[in-house]
This record gives C-alpha cells, structure tokens and sequence, in this order.
C-alpha cells in the first residue's frame, strides 16, 4: 500500500465508499425470536445515513439454543429473520452503506438459562474467572451479566455437533443472500466457540478437530462451507483477536494460537480480516507487532483494524503504515450517532463520551 491514504477515499476492491466501519457491537435489542426491534433498526440506519462505508451487524446467533450467550441477543437463522431485515438492509444500502452481518456461536460463553440447553465446546472446560462485559463477579462467584447465574461447564462437542453447527452457520449465510445483505462475519474473536476451537488454552481435543498440526480443521472447514453458500461476489469476513471474554490479557504464543498459520488456512475463503485489538497499533501482550500488523505479514486480504481509535489522524497513521485497509470506530459511534458527520466536519461541540454505565444499557 501507498502513503497519504485517505479515510474517506473509496475502498475499490470491496466496493465501500470509505473506508470507515461500524464494528458489531451488541445491543440486545429484539423482539418475537431474535428479530431486531424498530429501535435497532433505527439505530443502524442513523448511523448509515450519517457516513458509515461498511456496517457489520452485531453477532446473531445461527439457532434459538445453544449458540445463544445474551437475552435478547439476535439471531438469523430462519425465513422470518430474512423477512425482518430485508427492508432494513435495503434502506441502509440506499444510505450508501454496505452491510454485512456477523454470525456466532457463543461456545461455553452462555448457560442453561439462555440456552435452554447445557453449553457445548470444543473442550469441557469452563470459563476462566475473569470480570468483562459479559461476566460479572457477585461475591466470590463469576456469573453471566444477565441472569446473574453462573456459565455452564460445557459439555465437549461430539463430530455429530460439529456437523450440526456447521450446517448450521451455512444455512444461515445462504439466508443473508435472500435477506439482500452484502455478506457475513464470522465471529472468532473473543473467546467464542470459533476462537475456542482455534486456541490450545480452550482446545485439548486429540480428534482432527485438535490443535495438533496447526490444521485450525474446524474454522477451515467452516469459512470454505460459508464461502460456498454466499457466493465469491459477497463479502466474507473473519473477525479474530488475542483477548477473549474471559482472558482479556492473553499473551501472543504462537504454541497456543499461531496466528499467522490460522491466517494461512484462511485467506483462500476469506475477504477482509477484521481484527480486534485491545489498542489498536499497539503490540499484542508478548508480542514486537500489533495483531494486525501480524496479519499483515502474511496476507493480502483486506484488514480492518479496530479497538480504542480516537482521531481521525490516528486513523491515517494506521492506514498510512500498510498494516490497516479500514477503520472501524465502536464506541464513538455507540455514543455518537453522527460521529462520522462529526469527522467529516471535525466539529465535535456535541461530541458525547463513551460512558458504559449509559452507553450499554441504551440505543439512539
């Protein structure tokens, strides 16, 4: 890549007007089954019609049980949740927007509560003790921020449930052609079931589906099936990062996650790389290069690189430096739906700082 690359220029290889993203960030905002409420919908079309190149819609589920890890999380995995968004999406591509969706399961990251159903993974291990968005401590318990029960210990995945799950993710990328969406995310990122299967910390199988060999069998098997169901000519993308839920200060070891062999196995399916860091530009916990530095290494893909961006020049720095072909602004544009205006103008006197304890609990 070149110097002077410019925020607002238009991606080309992907078709995006700019290259400025508005990364998934749950809102637990839905109603009848998982379908998105009139109020999260405003919410996406806000923030498209302010600027926003590519809008990733927040993780929704690919069944009604066991992939779920929030109440009133979303879902997409049937007709009625292609009819909810078809005019949804419409809208938001006439807002100039691209619009892709990204599909999770939660892994051992949920409980019976939600699930309905005991927690499955790759491995029986339960979560680690960590505080995070999703768990809470009450005394000396960890418990889900929600039902303020405890994350089941989950049960370990037989081949019969990673068939079942894959088809799973497949059916519902086939359902975002007819819902009219540009494509899909796979979510294996923090510390959800695709991320689970990619890291020996949460990954002890000895089956094909282990870490031997570096094969990363199940993402492989799963972005090539996806692939195959949305086409070459819609957008896929991988989201992945070091920190998980429930390990938010992992260190880089290659011996527990190789980053660049995942890569490798990757990029024949995959379009864009969307990496979420802890700071973005900053170096991975025992690590000399940021995450998407690292992934740069060792692909071509596009990049999208997000977490803890707070200006548009530094931005620029991380476009300019090859290791970054989008931004994606999350809590700024939680706070601020017309952030992007605010960029574009850089008059930010209504400019309203990212305060969880407001910005988590509402939409606007």
């Amino acid at each position: 890549m070149g110097t002077n690359i410019s925020l607002w220029s238009a991606y080309d290889r992907l078709g995006i007007k700019n290259r400025i993203v508005m990364p998934p960030m749950s809102r637990h905002s839905t109603i009848d089954h998982g379908c998105p409420s009139q109020e999260l919908a405003d919410y996406y079309i806000r923030r498209a019609r302010a600027g926003v190149g590519l809008i990733i819609i927040e993780a929704a589920s690919i069944d009604d049980n066991v992939s779920l890890s929030y109440v009133g999380g979303l879902q997409f995995h049937n007709k009625t949740h292609v009819e909810a968004w078809r005019p949804i999406v419409k809208e938001l591509q006439e807002a100039g927007a691209k619009v892709i969706i990204q599909l999770y399961h939660a892994g051992r990251l949920t409980n019976s509560e939600i699930a309905g159903t005991c927690a499955i993974a790759p491995s029986p291990l339960r979560h680690f003790p960590q505080k995070s968005h999703l768990i809470k401590k009450d005394g000396d318990e960890y418990v889900h921020f929600q039902t303020r029960t405890k994350l089941d210990t989950p049960r370990e995945m037989t081949i019969d449930d990673i068939d079942d799950v894959q088809k799973k993710f497949s059916i519902s990328a086939q359902l975002t052609v007819e819902a009219g969406l540009d494509g899909i995310e796979l979510h294996g990122a923090h510390g959800y079931l695709i991320h689970q299967f990619n890291s020996t910390v949460t990954n002890k199988r000895e089956d094909e589906y282990g870490m031997a060999g570096l094969e990363f069998k199940f993402a492989t098997e799963l972005a090539a099936k996806c692939r195959q169901s949305i086409s070459a000519e819609k957008i896929l993308s991988y989201r992945l990062s070091l920190h998980m839920v429930d390990l938010p200060f992992a260190r880089y070891s290659k011996e527990e996650m190789d980053i660049e062999a995942l890569v490798k196995r990757l990029e024949n399916h995959v379009d864009i790389f969307n990496c979420s860091e802890m700071k973005a530009g900053n170096p991975m916990f025992g690590a000399d290069k940021s995450l998407s530095e690292e992934v740069r290494s060792c692909t071509q893909r596009s990049i999208i690189t997000c977490g803890g961006i707070g200006s548009v020049a530094e931005a620029e720095k991380l476009l300019n430096s090859g290791s970054s072909d989008m931004i994606a602004y999350g809590r700024a544009l939680l706070a601020n739906s017309e952030y992007i205006k605010m960029l574009g103008t850089d008059n930010f006197s209504d400019f309203k700082e990212y305060n969880s304890r407001i910005h988590d609990a509402i939409i606007y």
